[in-house]
């Protein structure tokens, strides 16, 4: 399966390393900012208040990223109120089977945690959040040592 084509804002913000062309050029532009919705519990609202600013700072959330970014609140509130269980009362408990054994099977909780876990980090790699997401973006007007190399090599060429 081929990998998912990157956010032009996200391939901007990473320095436009495959040197696209006209890239994003007829790609509808979303205003910036988003609002969340009503339906979102109190634990998601307070992520949204948290993290959307964040995201409005660096271009990275328009008004069409707002479901996205609304589940990924709610699917961290989610988490939260899975981990309490698993906290609690432990990953696994003792079932007895039709025939009277017993087996220590996994709490239902413990796979809705790994699953909410799951969907949070694609949830953040689709919104450009992780780490390694991160550490490619460069924020316009910020020069890297790459860009620096490659405009001497250039000057020196006579491309510039």
């Amino acid at each position: 399966m081929p990998m998912p084509k990157k956010p032009t804002s996200l391939h901007l913000l990473n320095g436009n390393p495959s040197r696209i062309k006209n890239l994003g050029e007829k790609e509808p532009k979303p205003p910036l900012g988003a609002k969340p919705p009503l339906w979102l519990d109190e634990v998601a609202r307070n992520e949204w208040d948290r993290i959307a600013p964040r995201m409005e700072r660096v271009g990275l959330l328009t008004e069409l990223d707002e479901i996205i970014l609304s589940n990924l609140c709610q699917e961290y509130s989610d988490m939260l109120k899975y981990q309490k269980v698993v906290s609690e009362e432990g990953a696994t408990y003792e079932y007895t089977n039709t025939k009277g054994s017993e087996n220590t099977v996994p709490r239902p909780e413990t796979l809705m945690l790994h699953k909410s876990r799951m969907m949070i980090k694609a949830y953040c790699v689709e919104l450009g959040l992780t780490p390694s997401a991160r550490s490619r973006i460069q924020l316009p007007g910020e020069a890297t040592e790459d860009d620096v190399i490659t405009k001497l090599m250039n000057k020196r060429k006579g491309n510039v």
